[in-house]
């Protein structure tokens, strides 16, 4: 892509990326799909946890620490009896090299803020399953605390009633109701939307 393309495509995009949705609706696979398809156009941050790593954790997506840490430029949130924190240096330093900052976040008030901050382009993605194949992703992440699969339950047999009640927060929403290869096609057409306006296929334009 050229230089003068990349830096159009750029100025219409948002500077922050925010994947909202349930437990195993996906978020994860579709930040994994951005880092390595748009590498040199969108920049997936790490979040601090203080939830315990489970094996299909990737290194990129989490900072697990005992306790998230209180400083200038974190946005600390809550989420299934765990703590999070956002960056917003790290959201800065991203756009400031020419870059769209993407991460997860399920927080109604940190997603408010953070729209209230920066040009921020919000996708929920939804994933209907049965609760029993809902509860074999739990079981194959090792959630074993009784507390956190209950929260992560009530999360799930929500996830409707949560999506009407925060609809006015999204820009785009995801269906993921095929494989990976539906998955990543409409990540792509998203991104294009996001980037383009219009004014290019900025998808096209990467090959």
């Amino acid at each position: 892509m050229a230089i003068g393309e990349t830096q159009k495509a750029l100025s219409s995009a948002p500077q922050l990326l925010l994947l909202d949705g349930p437990s195993g609706s996906g978020k994860s696979s579709v930040l994994e799909h951005l880092r390595d398809r748009f590498t040199h156009a969108i920049h997936v941050g790490r979040k601090f946890t203080s939830r315990s790593p489970r094996p299909d954790d990737n290194s990129w997506e989490f900072d697990f620490v005992q306790s998230v840490p209180i400083r200038d430029g974190l946005i600390q949130f809550s989420s299934v009896g765990h703590s999070y924190a956002i960056d917003v240096n790290a959201i800065h330093a991203a756009n400031s090299a020419g870059c769209v900052y993407a991460t997860t976040c399920v927080d109604l008030p940190t997603i408010s803020y953070l729209r209230s901050i920066f040009a921020t382009s919000v996708v929920f993605l939804y994933r209907p399953m049965p609760e029993a194949s809902f509860r074999k992703i739990l079981d194959s992440r090792c959630i074993r605390d009784a507390s956190e699969t209950q929260r992560r339950l009530d999360e799930f047999r929500h996830g409707t009633r949560d999506y009407i009640r925060r609809i006015c927060m999204y820009s785009h929403v995801i269906l993921n109701v095929g494989g990976l290869d539906e998955l990543h096609e409409q990540v792509d057409r998203l991104v294009n939307d996001c980037f383009a306006k219009g004014h290019l296929d900025f998808v096209n334009a990467m090959e």
